[in-house]
């Protein structure tokens, strides 16, 4: 997997713990578009530790970025029975503690969502940095 940072450089500060740390976050992010294709109740996350509260964070995410997709494909969703977050690692990360800056990666999907999203990031004045995955140039 070729991971293009030239345009990252902030990311180049970062040590190999804390690049894992937003490897795993970036991947539980990109999860969702994959949970699609089988909208399976059961989710098991192995490629690291998740608590409780964070489990709850994910499920509120997701229950609420597939708004779309569950109104085009008819899904009528219970939250509290829509995905079942279980995990099944060892692998704890440790909190990071950032400076916060003016500067976001934002997921793109394609959708209306990117869009409003980078439009409303902007006019806060945020700098943006598009985070798109299978790309095609």
């Amino acid at each position: 997997m070729d991971f293009n940072t030239s345009n990252l450089s902030r990311l180049h500060e970062l040590d190999e713990d804390e690049l894992d740390l937003l490897v795993f976050n970036l991947g539980m992010a990109e999860l969702v578009s994959y949970w699609k294709a089988s909208c399976s109740p059961d989710l098991i996350i192995e490629a690291g530790q998740l608590d409780d509260w964070q489990i709850d964070w994910w499920k509120k995410l997701y229950y609420k970025g597939l708004g779309e997709f569950f109104h085009t494909n008819h899904i009528l969703p219970e939250y509290n029975s829509f995905l079942n977050i279980s995990v099944r690692s060892k692998k704890k990360f440790d909190k990071l503690h950032k400076a916060l800056t003016d500067e976001v990666i934002l997921p793109i999907g394609g959708g209306k969502d990117s869009i409003v999203s980078m439009e409303l990031l902007l006019d806060a004045g945020f700098k943006i940095t598009p985070y798109i995955i299978n790309f095609n140039e």
